[in-house]
């Protein structure tokens, strides 16, 4: 159970860290040299549809490889249904089956997963900061087992997070888990690969991980919905030093156990993260990995 239980806890101390604004360099904050001074036609972006839709977000990004700028970003956030909207109308584009081909498929979710990452106040910041705090906890030979309140220093480090950034964060990370999963299941089709990198990959990964630790809850009937729940009884109380060995495993086999009667919270837990990291070779996510030449990261913590 010990070493369950640190397994199961690396990955929920990686995702506390998920909700911190740091002030490191931003895979998805890229200034947007030809975008228009004005910033984009709303309404337009929310009117268009089908291939239209995909040439004028390229347009917006200068480019298939080009990012967001904030000025896109700011105008998008001045109209409240603006991202929802485009981003339905991308997902109406990758989930059509054969309606449309697998390259403009891949095409709509990759820019769908750009723009909730460019939108979104948290998720971009956390790529790049969960990322370095895994790299930078798995380089020391002497750190080989940490205990649960151990590993939450380490990886809070002087992050200043709040319940509601944390179930906002989770409702982005579950829409850019979307878009990824459609874009690999593209790439199976056939779909091009050519712009996809490792920021992509590391993006789909995080995005996995969290998405199924959340969807791994299961007691959280006296709460609104799972991230509610995961943040109150195990990520606040690690994030205000609380959090013992002890109240960890409870807090584990409370939240991720099927039955209350023979807690198994860190085995369900393990598993959710298991599937994440070790998926299926020719699946959509095994694609999307290779695709995006992550294999060393995902190696890292913990693939076969």
């Amino acid at each position: 159970m010990k070493q369950a239980l640190r397994n199961a806890f690396f990955l929920v101390g990686g995702l506390v860290l998920l909700i911190g604004l740091g002030s490191c360099d931003l895979l998805y904050s890229g200034k947007n040299l030809f975008a228009g001074i004005d910033g984009p036609d709303v309404a337009a972006l929310k009117s268009a549809t089908g291939t239209s839709l995909i040439d004028k977000l390229h347009a917006e990004k200068g480019g298939e490889t080009g990012t967001f700028g904030d000025t896109f970003v700011a105008k998008l956030k001045d109209d409240p249904e603006a991202v929802d909207t485009i981003f339905n109308n991308l997902q109406d584009i990758f989930n059509s089956g054969n309606i449309y081909d697998a390259d403009t498929r891949a095409e709509a979710a990759s820019l769908a997963a750009d723009l909730i990452l460019a939108a979104s106040d948290t998720a971009g910041p956390v790529v790049d900061q969960v990322v370095s705090a895994i790299l930078s906890l798995t380089s020391d030979p002497n750190n080989t087992s940490f205990s649960a309140d151990e590993l939450a220093v380490a990886l809070l480090s002087t992050i200043a997070p709040d319940r509601a950034s944390f179930i906002s964060l989770v409702h982005d990370m579950d829409r850019i888990a979307v878009a990824y999963d459609a874009l690999g299941s593209a790439l199976v089709d056939g779909g091009g690969s050519a712009s996809l990198d490792a920021g992509d990959g590391q993006a789909a990964l995080i995005a996995f991980i969290l998405t199924a630790l959340v969807d791994a809850v299961q007691g959280y009937n006296t709460y609104e919905d799972k991230a509610a729940a995961l943040y109150d009884q195990l990520i606040e109380p690690a994030l205000a030093g609380t959090l013992t060995d002890e109240n960890a495993e409870q807090a584990i086999n409370s939240l991720f156990s099927t039955n209350v009667t023979s807690p198994n919270g860190a085995t369900n837990l393990q598993n959710a993260f298991d599937a994440v990291l070790n998926p299926n070779a020719g699946s959509p996510r095994d694609d999307l990995y290779s695709a995006t030449g992550i294999g060393s990261l995902v190696d890292l913590l913990g693939g076969n």
